[in-house]
């Protein structure tokens, strides 16, 4: 009967193994899969879907056994009160516990764990929390204080310090050895780093040993809270091979890739792209590996002086990355192609504050200036363009032309007062929407968890349910754009990573000249 009844857990096994194997994708538009009203139906019918499954499996159980259910009289008397519960939540807040992927941190997963466990005990159970930093320390004594014992786990920070788990698990034995607390359910929540779970130097304390006498005497719970991190692709260098380049000589560029978090079941494809003067000159494909990949690109330059030589690299999982470096290229460009027109241009960046500005000039050390920042620029919190523009309003010394380039996934409202403010003041107001293919057509298919990179947190579906109700939110938004920016006479301009980069900006300085000419 038991074997049998085992049974009806085969579809949330199956269920649970699927989930452990999902592809972890960070998208900068999880927003509107967030505001889809459709994914709360989709995991409703998700959820009735495996109890239907396994009320078969348990009918079909009850129909073959004809089980007789009696009372058992030597039942725990937990049930009746007789005995507490006690459970000891051990943390681990070493600095590795920082790490973060997508939004969370191993120990806000932690801690979210933690929690949940504290709300499903029964009434008169008796907590205590401690953690592991550069020592042990006990958070909370035995409690049976429930609501205070959660607040106390929703406090805990990563500390600035390494230590060992053995510590920990020691601690655990002589704390419930003290209390004659046997046996007791302990949960052990770490990011399970080699460095804290590895012997101490000079130190004969092996934490397998002290993990099995803890099993031995208690029921122990271990939480993996690192999870597995999105696949990246980055570069490590890009260089000629020759000390000095000359008009009319062929050069040889070389490129270094490299990637962390390779996933074992996948082929890892990746697309390089040189860029000269923000024109494509070539494309490689090539399956990333465990070494680094060597491509070169060969150039002849037609003329002396400044030169703009890039290479864009896509096809990891960190949309996030591919749609920054693709905007920061665009960027670039344009200040090299209003150098050549011995024009003014300067740069703001900005997230939900203005963090950079230069101001206006036209010279080639500016523009050098300009690439410095652009090259070590890293993703910050929220945005908020309507911000920037208001802060920007405020040292526009005369009219002239603001391009902004983002993925635009600020809500519509927000941006309204800051074009209303650049329209009140006369100036001239281009958007350009820089988006990842994937956020544009979302091709995804299996289980997928999703991490939005602005503090949204992150979603685990199968993203053909989503895919309809995602697209539609995104075209909604993307045409409530457009319609303000008519409103103002502004330009809205799509710029896919994929779309040819020469082309979008000739449209843009054949748009500037007539401009000009108004």
């Amino acid at each position: 009967m038991l074997a049998a009844l085992v049974a009806v857990s085969i579809p949330w096994i199956i269920e649970w193994l699927l989930r452990r194997r999902r592809r972890r994708i960070e998208l900068p538009t999880i927003r509107f899969l967030l505001s889809a009203a459709q994914q709360h139906r989709v995991r409703l019918q998700d959820v009735i879907l495996l109890v239907v499954r396994s009320l078969v499996i348990l009918v079909l159980v009850l129909a073959l056994t004809r089980p007789i259910l009696r009372p058992d009289p030597d039942a725990s008397g937990l049930a009746r009160g007789e005995k507490t519960l006690h459970v000891v939540l051990l943390f681990d807040r070493t600095y590795s516990n920082a790490q973060k992927a997508g939004s969370d941190t191993a120990l806000s997963l932690a801690r979210k764990i933690g929690s949940e466990v504290i709300a499903g005990l029964p009434r008169g159970s008796r907590v205590t929390v401690a953690s592991l930093s550069d020592d042990v320390e006990v958070e909370l004594g035995s409690s049976d204080d429930l609501p205070a014992a959660r607040e106390r786990v929703e406090r805990l920070e990563v500390s600035h310090r390494a230590g060992w788990i053995v510590d920990a698990l020691e601690w655990a034995e002589a704390f419930t050895a003290s209390r004659q607390i046997a046996p007791a359910e302990i949960y052990i929540l770490s990011d399970m780093q080699e460095s804290t779970w590895s012997r101490p130097p000079d130190d004969r304390r092996d934490p397998r040993a002290g993990l099995r006498r803890l099993c031995a005497k208690h029921r122990v719970f271990c939480a993996d809270t690192a999870a597995a991190s999105p696949t990246n692709y980055y570069l490590t260098r890009f260089e000629p091979l020759e000390p000095v380049m000359a008009a009319g000589i062929p050069a040889t560029l070389t490129a270094t890739v490299e990637a962390a978090n390779l996933q074992p079941d996948r082929t890892h494809r990746a697309e390089l792209t040189f860029y000269v003067g923000g024109q494509k000159r070539s494309t490689q494909h090539f399956v990333v590996g465990a070494k680094p990949h060597q491509a070169t690109f060969e150039h002849t330059f037609g003329r002396g002086g400044t030169h703009l030589l890039q290479v864009v690299l896509r096809g990891d999982d960190h949309t996030m990355d591919n749609v920054r470096s693709y905007a920061a290229t665009v960027v670039a460009t344009l200040a090299y192609l209003l150098l050549q027109q011995k024009d003014t241009f300067g740069l703001v960046l900005f997230d939900e504050k203005v963090h950079t500005v230069l101001p206006p000039k036209g010279s080639g050390v500016h523009f050098r200036n300009v690439i410095d920042v652009l090259s070590g620029t890293t993703g910050g919190g929220k945005t908020s363009i309507s911000g920037a523009l208001m802060t920007l309003a405020g040292q526009l010394k005369r009219r002239g032309l603001v391009v902004i380039v983002s993925d635009l996934v600020a809500e519509t409202g927000q941006l309204g007062p800051g074009l209303g403010q650049m329209s009140f003041l006369g100036q001239d107001v281009i958007l350009f929407h820089v988006e990842d293919p994937v956020e544009r057509d979302f091709p995804f298919a299996g289980q997928t968890i999703f991490l939005g990179p602005e503090a949204e947190g992150q979603l685990p579906c199968e993203p053909r349910d989503l895919r309809n109700a995602y697209l539609a939110e995104r075209r909604r938004h993307l045409e409530s754009i457009r319609q303000l920016c008519l409103r103002f006479g502004y330009e809205f301009e799509d710029m896919p990573t994929d779309a040819r980069l020469d082309v979008i900006l000739t449209g843009f300085l054949s748009l500037r000249q007539a401009r000009r000419r108004r």
